[in-house]
């Protein structure tokens, strides 16, 4: 089943923005829009898809204070959707966030080349990226 805002971007082919999810993840929803897109007769190389993902560079271990921040932003957003249009959601209640670490990446610059070379792989080079740099709750100064 195909969600209602992959269809729609398919056919209104004016761009997306995924969540922030794994790699292999983006790539079936990129294939999938590129399919309706196509059978719409649209060019799928003049569609903008973008991936939003969190991204921490640094060479301090502070993975437990970013998995918290993360696991806060994810609650919140959770909220956000059960409340206005998730029914699924709203219907089951929160989602079990399960282990954040494998949802963004943490490290040295080196590591966070190799991420990025890793969703270009894996998504597209073409793929355009939104880094979130910050949640709330972390000191500025990392």
């Amino acid at each position: 089943m195909v969600s209602r805002a992959i269809e729609r971007a398919g056919e209104l082919a004016d761009g997306f923005i995924a969540p922030n999810l794994p790699p292999e993840t983006l790539r079936q929803r990129r294939q999938t829009i590129e399919e309706i897109l196509l059978r719409r007769g649209y060019d799928p190389k003049n569609f903008r898809f973008c991936a939003l993902k969190f991204a921490f560079v640094t060479y301090e271990p502070i993975c437990d204070r970013v998995q918290s921040a993360f696991k806060y932003v994810k609650r919140n957003y959770q909220r956000e959707f059960a409340s206005n249009a998730n029914q699924f959601i709203a219907q089951g209640g929160l989602v079990d966030l399960g282990d954040e670490r494998k949802d963004f990446f943490l490290g040295t610059p080196d590591g966070c080349r190799s991420f990025l070379r890793q969703i270009g792989e894996t998504v597209g080079e073409d793929c355009h990226l939104i880094l979130r740099i910050y949640l709330p709750g972390l000191p500025k100064d990392n």
